[in-house]
């Protein structure tokens, strides 16, 4: 299978208008009505339940793509239910052993396949299989605990999706392989260049998740650009190695999003200390931005990928 190699994106300063927004969206939506139209011919007359895992590195869009799947899926017909696996994360309140504290600051690294609660998760997974009730826990981000449960009646759904980094791991992936999974892995693979500025994949990833973080899960600037490293080594570990094994690929990059990060990315970037250890990372992220057109984030769709890091901004 062919993988993704990031590729740039030119752009002229000129072309970066609201034109612009509605054809990356179309351009997007066409990719994944391509894999949408993949997984229809796979799962269509196939025994219950089908499952289908979604993986990709950080912030690559993996939550906003298995909604609009889901859309797509149960307009053929099928009866969906995502399993976000971000809600089997391990923590203190559930075992006195857990190895994934941060020592720099007592934080759960919730990028390590030791946060998992891998027996919660094989129960969870055997029950689904099974056509039993199944208990579904919740985490609760903001709080860093588990929060409860969520009864989950696994007769009533024809397809489950399972998204997160976490479905490239291979303790998840030896708990799912008797299941035959499909796998779908999503990646922002285009870097993009606007006149003379560049922007790689990886720094829009990190753009994303510097909003994503302070909007939804109480974490400083600060503390993503600390944990930034970390995140980055564990994909190469053990998210990127199981791209080749995927049977379908998404490139979730939307050329426009530097415009529209833009101004939110400086209010918050510009508050940071020049004491910060990191702030040279800080200062370049400013200068860059500072080069390239805004765009209002009241230009972009509802229903955008964009808005899973953005939430509802005007």
């Amino acid at each position: 299978m062919q993988e993704l190699h990031e590729n740039i994106i030119s752009l002229s300063p000129g072309e970066c208008t609201p034109a612009l927004i509605e054809r990356c969206e179309d351009e997007y939506r066409t990719r994944l009505d391509r894999t949408a139209s993949l997984i229809c011919e796979r799962v269509c007359g196939g025994s219950s339940p089908q499952l289908i895992t979604l993986s990709g590195p950080s912030c690559s869009g993996k939550t906003t793509t298995v909604e609009k799947l889901r859309t797509d899926l149960a307009a053929c017909g099928l009866r969906v239910f995502r399993v976000s696996i971000d809600d089997f994360f391990l923590t203190s309140e559930v075992s006195s052993d857990v190895s994934a504290y941060s020592e720099a600051n007592g934080e759960l690294d919730l990028d390590s396949e030791d946060a998992m609660d891998i027996p919660e998760f094989e129960r969870f997974t055997g029950a689904v299989l099974s056509r039993e009730s199944a208990a579904l826990p919740q985490f609760d981000f903001n709080l860093q605990r588990r929060s409860g449960f969520r009864p989950v009646e696994s007769s009533e759904f024809d397809v489950f999706i399972f998204e997160g980094i976490q479905a490239s791991y291979p303790a998840v992936r030896r708990v799912l392989s008797p299941a035959s999974p499909l796998f779908i892995f999503t990646d922002a693979a285009s870097g993009v260049r606007i006149g003379d500025t560049e922007f790689s994949a990886r720094r829009l990833r990190l753009m994303r998740r510097l909003l994503r973080d302070r909007l939804f899960r109480s974490a400083s600037v600060e503390f993503t650009l600390q944990v930034w490293a970390g995140v980055v080594r564990n994909e190469q570990s053990s998210i990127y190695p199981a791209r080749r094994y995927a049977d379908a690929l998404i490139d979730s990059s939307l050329a426009y999003e530097v415009c529209v990060l833009k101004e939110p990315l400086i209010e918050l970037l510009g508050a940071v200390s020049t004491d910060f250890p990191l702030y040279s990372e800080v200062r370049g992220l400013l200068d860059d931005l500072s080069a390239v057109p805004s765009l209002s984030p009241s230009a972009v769709p509802a229903d955008s990928m964009l808005r899973e890091f953005i939430g509802d901004m005007q």
